[in-house]
């Protein structure tokens, strides 16, 4: 059995260090900054208006196309080439790359579906993004609620 190479204690302690960093910056980005600005954009759709589309249409093609599309783009950086490797190299993991704990490299059947894995996955979300585009397309935002002159005038910027 031959194992693929460890990260020394060290390089352990910089990567987990390092990921949960920009992990946290991650989270505060997207819980004080993503979710109030869909939650203000849900409350008052009328109030907003980007690139010709109203609020009630911005928010759909974030949830349903932005969201899923920042998820594929992460894929695609961080899993995506490790598959091509691991096809390239036709063994998982790919030769040179360090792991956290003893992990058996693994050759034919198994190393190919989680090669194939590696390389569907970001292809899945980056479809299903694409899908959601088309279904804020397709959806009738005309007779969405376009408020009173009252709400309009109490709306806080009107964009």
């Amino acid at each position: 059995m031959e194992y693929a190479p460890e990260y020394t204690r060290r390089e352990k302690i910089t990567r987990i260090s390092m990921q949960v960093l920009v992990g946290t910056a991650g989270y505060a980005s997207v819980q004080y900054g993503l979710f109030p600005f869909i939650q203000a954009l849900a409350e008052q759709p009328y109030c907003y208006d980007y690139w010709g589309m109203n609020g009630a249409q911005t928010v759909w093609l974030i949830i349903l196309c932005g969201i899923p599309l920042l998820f594929a783009l992460f894929l695609f950086i961080f899993l995506f080439p490790m598959g091509i490797r691991s096809w390239r190299d036709k063994q998982f993991p790919p030769r040179g790359m360090k792991v956290y704990r003893p992990t058996r490299i693994q050759y034919g059947l198994l190393g190919r579906i989680r090669t194939w894995v590696a390389m569907i996955v970001p292809v899945a979300v980056l479809v299903t993004a694409l899908w959601g585009g088309l279904q804020v397309q397709e959806m009738d935002f005309e007779k969405a609620d376009v408020g009173t002159t009252e709400e309009l005038a109490a709306c806080p910027i009107v964009k």
